[in-house]
């Protein structure tokens, strides 16, 4: 083989090596982006149920105020 030909190799291979590490970090920032979607999901929910059950206990809140109120009346 002609040194041409050896330095074309080399070059080529690489340029290979370098597009397969460029690929393989993108897929693992894609996972990454992926997980911390995920996790972001997972911490929203906990929110929604929290705010639920503030809400849910809402009607309890003003029964209670209302039986003092009417306590404090008498």
């Amino acid at each position: 083989m002609s040194q041409w030909v050896k330095t074309f190799l080399i070059f080529i291979g690489t340029l290979a090596a370098l597009g397969i590490g460029v690929f393989l970090w993108g897929v693992g920032q894609y996972n990454k982006v992926v997980a911390m979607d995920e996790q972001v999901k997972s911490q929203w929910a906990q929110v929604e149920n929290q705010l639920k059950r503030r809400f849910d206990l809402i009607p309890n809140l003003v029964a209670t105020t209302k039986g003092y109120a009417k306590h404090e009346k008498e």
